[in-house]
């Protein structure tokens, strides 16, 4: 322990607690103390500090003030210019009010002269208005009859059309009645004709369906054989599409197969980004290396039972399982280069040759073993390339690890001492012994998975899967071949339907000839017949023609006479409308002088009411400018006026300043130019020189606390260190006493005093230094553990509890082993130093416990000694006595 440690230990082994109290009490005096300290120096900085920082600105703020008063003799000035132009635009206001009378008053005048050329002038419009709609009306009426007598004038060239018309077509009826008697006879001609073509016609066609039946049936048979044809090349189409279907849908499950390898891929990406890089590498950089180069070997190995793969992931470590494998050992070193180092890739790689000197054939055939549960060996669950093969079996032994069902869990403890590793269905098995006691012991783990090699490809599936599509193709050749034969026989027989079809479609064709003569036959008899019905002789045309003409010539007379009385009645219309039209023009020369007087009228009430608008606009912007004038004044003044009581706080600086508004400008300027020259503090210094203000304030205050309260407690630590040192130094004072007459007595010195370290006043450095000397003219040193060994220190530490045990009065004291270490010189200065302070008859009862005691010892006659004879090493008693330890003073030793 240190001095401080030993100090306080002291004490409690001196059980005065007193004294530790009040050492504590001065510890905590002592840190309020240096906190006070701290306190009274952090203060008076900063008190210093704002008194430093408020003197710089002092200039500044009486500059502030300065311009302080300056701003508020500029507020005056502006207050007095602000009222006198308000009194100004109050005056000018009152003015223009004057000359805006007057404007109204001329612009009412000219406005009232209107209002009787306005009043006639609208009687005349009305006039016009009321002439022009009944001349409107007379124009519809005159409009109308002209209408009454166009369309009269144009019955008349109906009627004479019609008579022309009628004329026409008695002269077309008579030239057709000429030549009507011909086209009968031509007719008829054609007729006699027409009936023999037909008997001869219907001959043929009789004969024609004869042919036609017998041609009919053969088509039929033809047909059915064609169909038949037909059907069982749908069969055979079907049939190949159906097979072209399961083609693809075993190309897919193959795929699909074959596929895992791209999902193993997938899943080493997510597993370990850099094995995944490397292996896109080394597929587009194999011509790089000499011999082949496999990729990892999670991707090269394929479990046949998806259901071992959790075996083989069990025995065989991921460092492995993402392994490139090479063949060659340059290749090795070269790939390891460029994945490493060129490209910072961190990857596992793995040499195994493709033949080894090992066959790998298990150690007990699997058949020994089925008794126990066993089936197969691990190197049959998978298939890979040889190189992999031959690292797995070499590395891991594979071929020697066998697979077992639950059996194997029964009989785990029989096996053969050969099987060191091995599975049952759900658990793996290690068997080690024991190179010193040959005993054997058996960890047993349940079998997890982690799914890297549970991605697997069937091979025998793979291979069930080929063969069916080789079959299915085969089969696929055949389809094609009956499909050609099919077609062949299929187009021979279209051959013969078609010259059937041709020879139907003459036949056909001749019958449909035939109803032709037939039909023409029948209507050039309706035709003759209408002819012969229809025929007129030339007088009952000209009589027919004659009857209608007077029909038509009775109805003129009518049209004449009603077309007479309406042109009187259209002439009386337009002698109206003449005298209508000639009062409108009298009306409009009238109309025309009103609006010439009316526009001169208009255009001194325009240039009036001009004149009356820029009045009021000056009124309205001279009003706005006084009510402006008027709240800026007002604000200037605390919404006072001059007339107002309170505006008294402002009367005598106000009626001291002149009226003249450039002259208070000049005086404002003037006061501006000091404020510009003076150098201000800102807002913000004003207010941290306000705020340090308060903080000197405070800092003064707390500094006269915390110096009152320091001066309080230096008081107390006065009284409480004296205290606890006096009675303390007067301890260490017997402490020392008996210490250096412990160390005289083996002939060394030695002392024992406090120690206060640096500072005085650091109560808790306080501590007790033990200074010793073992020879003749060296100086008292410290003890400590680089200059005096361990056999001194023990003695010195030794000296150091005799003489605490002597000032402590206690029924026993009792030391364990503090002989150790000390050589025999030493070990006999304790042993005596301890026998002359604990042998009196004022000490207390004292126990030494020691492994040994050296030879030739001084005992007390007041001694006990007890010695514990046990131990598997122990002779018995009776091959030794007890006088070889008896000393010459015939000490009794019970």
């Amino acid at each position: 322990m240190n001095k401080c440690e030993l100090l306080r230990e002291t004490q409690l082994a001196l059980c005065r607690f007193d004294l530790i109290e009040k050492q504590d009490i001065l510890i905590k005096s002592r840190d309020r103390h240096k906190q006070l300290q701290e306190s009274i120096d952090n203060n008076q900085k900063k008190l210093q500090d704002c008194q430093d920082l408020n003197s710089r600105l002092e200039g500044r703020v009486e500059s502030f003030n300065k311009k302080k008063k300056y701003t508020e003799e500029i507020e005056h000035i502006e207050r007095k210019i602000a009222w006198t132009m308000y009194e100004g635009s109050r005056n000018r206001l009152t003015e223009i009010k004057k000359d805006k009378k007057q404007a109204q008053e001329i612009y009412d005048k000219y406005k009232n002269d209107m209002q009787p050329v306005e009043k006639e002038m609208s009687d005349k419009k009305k006039m016009i208005t009321e002439v022009q709609q009944n001349n409107n009306k007379i124009a519809q009426a005159i409009k109308n009859s002209e209408l009454f007598i166009n369309a009269n004038l144009e019955k008349i060239e109906s009627v004479n059309e019609s008579i022309k018309t009628l004329n026409d077509d008695m002269e077309r009826k008579l030239a057709e009645i000429e030549q009507w008697d011909e086209e009968i006879q031509t007719a008829v001609n054609k007729l006699e004709d027409m009936k023999t073509l037909q008997k001869e016609t219907c001959a043929k066609s009789s004969e024609s369906e004869k042919t036609k039946q017998i041609l009919t049936n053969e088509m039929t048979k033809l047909s059915k054989f064609q169909q038949t044809y037909q059907d069982k090349k749908d069969e055979l189409l079907q049939n190949k599409q159906e097979s072209i279907l399961r083609i693809r849908a075993l190309e897919n499950e193959s795929k699909q197969l074959e596929n895992i390898k791209q999902n193993r891929l997938q899943y080493l990406e997510r597993l370990n980004p850099d094995a995944y890089q490397a292996v896109n590498w080394l597929r587009n950089n194999k011509h790089l290396f000499q011999g082949e180069i496999f990729e990892p070997i999670m991707l090269e190995l394929n479990v046949i039972d998806n259901r071992h793969a959790k075996y083989l992931e069990n025995v065989i470590p991921l460092r492995d399982r993402i392994a490139f494998t090479c063949t060659h050992k340059d290749d090795m070193n070269l790939l390891i280069k460029s994945l490493r180092e060129g490209k910072q890739l961190s990857v596992n790689v793995v040499h195994s040759c493709n033949k080894e000197n090992n066959s790998f054939e298990p150690t007990i055939a699997i058949e020994c073993l089925r008794k126990y549960g066993f089936y197969t060996y691990m190197n049959s669950l998978f298939t890979a390339p040889e190189p992999i093969m031959n690292y797995l079996c070499k590395t891991y032994h594979l071929h020697n690890i066998p697979l077992g069902d639950k059996t194997t869990d029964k009989y785990y403890e029989d096996l053969p001492g050969e099987i060191k590793q091995f599975f049952s269905e759900k658990y793996r098995y290690i068997v080690s012994v024991s190179k010193y006691s040959g005993q054997k012991s058996i960890r047993q783990n349940e079998v997890s998975s982690d799914g890297s090699f549970s991605l697997t490809m069937d091979i025998v599936k793979m291979d069930q899967l080929r063969g069916q599509i080789e079959q299915i193709k085969r089969s696929l050749t055949n389809f094609d071949s009956e499909i050609r034969v099919h077609d062949v026989q299929f187009e021979k027989l279209n051959e013969k339907l078609n010259e059937i079809r041709s020879k139907l479609k003459e036949i056909q064709q001749q019958k449909q000839n035939a109803q032709t003569i037939t039909t023409r036959v029948e209507t050039l008899q309706r035709k003759l017949k209408e002819m012969q019905q229809l025929k007129k002789s030339p007088d009952e045309v000209r009589i027919e023609s004659q009857r209608k003409g007077e029909k038509y010539l009775k109805s003129i007379p009518g049209i004449y006479s009603a077309m007479q009385k309406e042109v009187v009645k259209l002439l009386e219309l337009e002698k109206k409308n003449a005298l209508n039209i000639r009062k409108i023009g009298e009306i409009r020369k009238r109309l025309a002088y009103l609006e010439n007087e009316i526009n001169d009228k208009k255009q001194q009430c325009r240039e009036s009411e001009e004149n009356l608008n820029r009045i009021k606009e000056v009124y309205n912007d001279v009003m706005e400018e006084a009510k402006a004038l008027l709240v800026k004044a007002k604000g200037l003044s605390n919404g006072l006026t001059p007339a107002d009581d309170g505006f008294d706080e402002f009367r005598s600086k106000y009626e001291s300043l002149t009226s003249e508004i450039d002259a208070l400008n000049v005086q404002k300027e003037q006061l501006q130019s000091r404020i510009a020259c003076l150098n201000v503090a800102d807002d913000g210094e004003m207010r941290e020189y306000e705020d340090r203000l308060k903080q000197i304030d405070e800092f003064s205050e707390n500094l006269q606390k915390l110096n009152a309260d320091m001066n309080k407690i230096t008081t107390k630590m006065g009284k409480w260190e004296v205290e606890w040192l006096s009675p303390l130094k007067q301890l260490l004072s017997e402490i020392n006493l008996k210490f250096a007459t412990a160390f005289e007595r083996m002939g060394c010195a030695g002392e024992v005093g406090i120690c206060t370290g640096e500072n005085d006043k650091d109560f808790s450095q306080y501590g007790i230094s033990i200074k010793v000397t073992y020879r003749n003219g060296e100086p008292l040193q410290e003890l400590n553990s680089n200059i005096q060994s361990g056999g001194e220190r023990a003695v010195a530490t030794a000296a150091y509890m005799l003489a605490l045990q002597e000032l402590t009065p206690v029924p026993f004291r009792c030391v364990d082993e503090i002989n150790q270490g000390m050589d025999a010189n030493n070990e006999r200065r304790i042993f005596e130093l301890v026998v002359d302070s604990t042998c009196n008859e004022a000490s207390s009862q004292y126990f030494l416990i020691t492994p040994k005691l050296i030879s030739h010892l001084r005992y007390a006659p007041n001694m006990v000694i007890h010695i514990v004879h046990n131990g598997p090493f122990v002779a018995p008693d009776k091959k030794w006595g007890f006088s070889k330890l008896c000393n010459p003073q015939k000490i009794h030793i019970a």
